[in-house]
């Protein structure tokens, strides 16, 4: 052995091949393990192992020449809407899209391998989540779907991919419902397993160099297969292999594995192999276009429905009594559980899921404090109420690229506040300030994984904060500019952001990234900042309400204004306050000249006790009904007409329905005046209005 692989090593080194030989995980096994740990037959529609050799060979010849010719001719960047020069998806903006190395063992099960790898990686890119934990079982694909559609008995195996697409539609469990061992054995999955299902919506094949490329960059891994030389098998430790008659040796078999990335600079693919992380460059390799027959065809699964956590639909409401009620699909894309009670008195729940799958429900308690409830496990039962403190009375969460969760609020100061999770799916990090006078925060990520909250600030224009890494310190506020006072965000196909709002004349406007950000804020910061520039002219066209139609601006520019010191009352109880440097949403902003601030929405919303989410008791299965204010200890204080010490000291409440203000001891209470266009609670928000004299407003 050692003498072979000097060899080798010496006719590298006199060809100047581009890749590295060298002892690995595979160095000492026998010829018939090689054999067992490939396991690609070619299937009814598909050339031979040496046709597709011939093919690639071409195919690559003809790329060869074309990326010569652009270099010849000093074109640095490929034309418009071409695929770009290089992708990873190990590496898609500072994330990680692919899921760990896998072994396949001593069974030529690769087949099912290299299409699951494709898979697993494509949920992560569909949720949006690098972090997202996902592991499916290639045993359910292998051992279930196999046997009748042509995958042989392990150990020698044998498959092709068209059968195990087709299988993937179907669906295949998590691998902890159905773990692969590698040896020949029965279909024998979970108990539940009809429940935990995830398929691919349908999958192609592409037989051109440019139409894999396109595929990759825009929408995910590719499965592909060729032909494993000894060479290969044996001593490959790094860099970009290419097929070479003199180092090659003997043919092992066909082998499938996943297809991540590309590099036309090195004239490569970048592929995840099924044979650990001890064999290869830590269990990945790079193979030259038109090698092996890597490139003759590949298979593209199209889709992600169902299985992992986070498949079923769950919807979260509050309900007539004040409580938080979920209603959730019994399995994915079927019936409904109908109405039950998860308790507490909330306002504006907000769901999102942790790294880890489960659930996390974020609430406003009667407290105006953040409460949370979460999953104890992926697609199962639910915690207690917890607090997380501050006083807020606007709500968004984000979560960052490496999984963290991050709540955004708006505190009794105006500012907005944040947050987060010191570890994926972890502790939290108490309340820190990002300044500013803030209303309506909305969260997204970048394609880069960088956070960008968009908010209004007082001047009613749009204004925005973005990380400056993923995971990472904050920029400090922008202006986009414009008269807006309802606010959507949107993420395009190619990863741009684009904000929705209704203008001041209120119709629809919006506003675009022009490109996709790559490594943090672009454009002029001393006019303000910008993330990759944003198209700009349409927001600032619409200033003004028409004044023929005496139409008023209704938003927060009036709203009175608490003087404590943020969600987190006094700093030493919750976290820092954070630098307020830069420009903020207040800086010289004032009210629009000649705005009428006319009131919206209504404080006695909470109160309303005729439908709730659940309707009779009967069918929301829980055992109180939805119609009586619920006292649940364990979580945020419930709503108490009487008193609450929670709210500006206590003391006896009443609503006055004359003036539409609330009162404690006779005395207006000063965060309860409903003049400033939008109710607190984030219970009604006014479209534009019709002012008269003589309306009341209630």
């Amino acid at each position: 052995m050692a003498e072979e692989l000097a060899a080798i090593q010496s006719k590298i080194a006199e060809l100047g091949l581009q890749w590295t030989a060298g002892i690995t995980s595979n160095s000492d096994h026998s010829e018939s393990m090689a054999r067992r740990r490939t396991g690609y037959v070619p299937g009814p529609d598909d050339p031979s192992l040496e046709e597709a050799e011939g093919i690639a060979a071409q195919a690559a010849s003809v790329e060869s020449e074309r990326l010569a010719a652009r270099e010849a001719a000093g074109i640095a960047a490929e034309p418009a809407g071409a695929p770009p020069a290089a992708f990873d998806w190990r590496d898609k903006g500072g994330q990680n899209f692919v899921t760990p190395i896998e072994d396949q063992g001593g069974c030529g099960s690769c087949v099912a391998f290299g299409s699951v790898a494709a898979m697993e990686t494509l949920v992560r890119i569909n949720r949006g989540s690098p972090a997202t934990s996902v592991d499916l079982s290639e045993a359910h694909l292998w051992y279930c779907w196999g046997p009748s559609h042509g995958a042989g008995a392990c150990p020698d195996g044998g498959w092709w991919p068209d059968a195990a697409m087709d299988g993937l539609k179907q669906g295949i469990v998590d691998a902890a419902c159905y773990p692969y061992t590698g040896a020949n054995e029965a279909c024998n999955p979970c108990g539940d397993w009809q429940n935990r299902l995830t398929k691919i919506t349908g999958w192609h094949k592409a037989t051109t160099l440019a139409d894999m490329k396109a595929f990759i960059s825009t929408v995910g891994p590719m499965t592909a297969c060729f032909t494993v030389y000894e060479d290969f098998y044996y001593h490959y430790t790094g860099g970009v292999y290419t097929y070479n008659s003199s180092t090659a040796g003997k043919v092992i078999g066909g082998h499938c594995i996943c297809i991540v990335g590309y590099d036309d600079n090195q004239q490569c693919w970048i592929a995840k192999n099924s044979w650990g992380s001890g064999w290869g460059e830590s269990g990945y390799f790079r193979m030259s276009y038109g090698s092996c027959g890597l490139d003759a065809q590949m298979w593209a699964p199209e889709g992600i429905v169902g299985g992992v956590a986070g498949s079923r639909l769950e919807v979260f409401a509050r309900g007539s009594d004040g409580a938080l009620w979920h209603n959730w699909q019994t399995a994915p894309n079927n019936g409904w559980s109908g109405w039950a009670s998860l308790g507490g008195w909330i306002d504006t729940p907000v769901v999102a899921r942790n790294a880890d799958g489960r659930l996390e429900v974020f609430v406003i308690g009667s407290d105006h404090a953040l409460w949370h409830k979460w999953q104890t496990a992926p697609n199962n039962g639910w915690s207690g109420w917890g607090s997380l403190g501050g006083w807020i009375d606007r709500l968004a969460v984000g979560q960052n690229a490496d999984g963290r969760l991050e709540v955004f609020a708006r505190g009794s100061d105006g500012a907005l506040w944040h947050n987060w999770q010191t570890a994926p799916s972890n502790g939290w990090s108490g309340w820190g300030s990002l300044g500013g006078w803030i209303d309506n925060p909305v969260v997204t990520r970048n394609a880069d994984g960088r956070l960008e909250v968009f908010v209004i600030g007082s001047d009613h224009g749009l204004w925005h904060n973005w990380q400056t890494a993923p995971n990472n310190g904050w920029s400090g506020w922008g202006s986009l500019g414009g008269w807006i006072d309802r606010l959507a965000l949107g993420q395009n196909a190619d990863g741009r952001l684009e904000v929705f709002a209704r203008g001041g004349d209120g119709a629809l406007w919006h506003n675009w990234q022009t490109a996709r950000t790559t490594a943090g804020p672009a454009g002029d910061r001393s006019a303000g900042g910008s993330t990759a520039p944003w198209s700009g002219a349409t927001l600032t066209a619409a200033s003004r309400c028409s004044s023929s139609a005496r139409t008023m601006p209704c938003g927060t520019s009036g709203r009175p204004r608490r003087t404590a010191d943020g969600p987190a009352g006094r700093p030493s109880e919750g976290g820092s306050i954070g630098s307020r440097s830069g420009r903020t949403p207040t800086d010289g902003w004032r009210s629009s000249p000649g705005a009428v601030m006319v009131p919206c929405g209504t404080t006695g919303r909470r109160h309303r006790a005729t439908d709730g989410p659940a309707g009779a008791p009967s069918a929301a299965g829980s055992t109180s009904s939805p119609s009586v204010r619920m006292l649940a200890l364990s979580g945020p204080a419930p709503r108490n007409p009487r008193s609450s010490p929670a709210d500006d000291g206590g003391g006896a409440r009443r609503l006055d329905a004359d003036t539409g203000t609330e009162r404690i001891d006779g005395r207006i209470r000063p965060d309860a005046r409903r003049s400033g266009g939008h109710d607190r609670h984030g219970d009604a928000q006014c479209a534009h209005h019709a002012y008269r004299s003589d309306e009341r407003h209630l």
